[in-house]
């Protein structure tokens, strides 16, 4: 049935073409083709046609259009995800955008999602974003309570840290840099954690971004491009490898979120040094390193649904507190019509 080259070794490359006629089909029996509920499936859809070996192209598309989905729909998809899930309700909503190439779509998500550390340091927040903050992190409140919550902040300083770089206020971004480092300094973690690590680098990668550090920026991005398949391999078993029961992250956004945020300030980065080993990756990269066309039509069409998107949302969120939150998109309730 399929005719491509996987872009990871052993992967049953029929498996994923039925998945990828699976998202296919719901995606074509929605209306509307910036529906909230198609957001998970043009993501999913990314890393399944990453996975493939797609053309860079079609993968940056799919993530666009996952993006214009999150557009203006910052209470329903808070509302779906708890704060427990920090990653796909704060951070990945960002990358998303930041990789989909619109510079307008960036910003407006990047502002809507991205959490400011500035309110939070002056205890200027608000009561509702105090309370998930406290479900994320204690340190705002004095107390790191273990290597959980310590992850938590970690994760919590990313986030604000990327959302900061999307709307160019690059010392808001160095600010969270430093408390990281603070707090690195005051916390001392009898054995690395994991999450901790990963956002370690990911803060330093932001600190070498804003301070024109290519090399080291680079040398982070390999580091994290390597590390996605032996992590993958290492959570699933053989046969899960071979036909996964869902959609494994086989693209990791962060890394990548930084080629694209140099496009966007036209400075992209020379891949000169990129390593050969990580070579399949690097087709992605170039296409980040060049600036994305939206066609205007594409634009004007987005700009359109806006009033309408936002007239749907409170609806939308209503019908969604009613069936208690579901966990899959199809589960949803279907749109309200005129």
């Amino acid at each position: 049935m399929s005719s491509f080259t996987t872009r990871y070794e052993g992967i049953d490359s029929d498996h994923l073409a039925w998945m990828l006629v699976a998202i296919d089909g719901r995606l074509a029996n929605r209306m509307d083709e910036v529906d909230y509920r198609s957001y998970e499936d043009y993501y999913q859809r990314a890393q399944l046609r990453y996975s493939a070996g797609f053309p860079a192209f079609e993968v940056l598309d799919d993530l666009w259009e996952a993006g214009r989905c999150l557009r203006f729909q910052e209470s329903l998809h808070l509302t779906k995800v708890p704060p427990e899930r920090f990653r796909p309700r704060r951070i990945l909503p960002v990358e998303v955008a930041i990789l989909g190439g619109e510079d307008r779509l960036m910003r407006q998500v990047a502002e809507g999602y991205g959490i400011p550390i500035s309110p939070l340091l002056a205890d200027m927040a608000t009561p509702e974003l105090k309370t998930e903050i406290r479900q994320v992190t204690g340190f705002f409140d004095g107390q790191v309570r273990d290597p959980l919550d310590f992850a938590g902040l970690a994760a919590l300083l990313y986030s604000s840290a990327l959302a900061a770089l999307a709307r160019d206020f690059d010392d808001e971004a160095l600010l969270a840099v430093r408390i990281f480092r603070q707090a690195q300094r005051e916390v001392h973690l009898r054995e690395p954690h994991p999450v901790v690590t990963r956002y370690a680098r990911l803060l330093g990668m932001i600190e070498a971004f804003v301070k024109g550090q290519d090399d080291k920026l680079l040398q982070g991005m390999a580091d994290a491009v390597a590390e996605v398949e032996p992590t993958l391999r290492a959570g699933m078993t053989d046969e899960q490898w071979v036909k996964p029961p869902g959609t494994p992250n086989y693209l990791d956004c962060s890394p990548f979120c930084f080629m694209a945020l140099a496009t966007y300030r036209e400075r992209p980065l020379d891949l000169a040094a990129w390593p050969a080993e990580l070579a399949t990756h690097r087709e992605l990269l170039e296409t980040l390193g060049t600036p994305i066309e939206r066609s205007p039509q594409e634009e004007a069409a987005a700009r359109a649904r806006v009033s309408e998107l936002l007239g749907q949302t409170v609806e939308l969120q209503q019908e969604l507190m009613q069936r208690h939150e579901p966990d899959t998109p199809e589960e949803l309730p279907e749109p309200p019509t005129k």
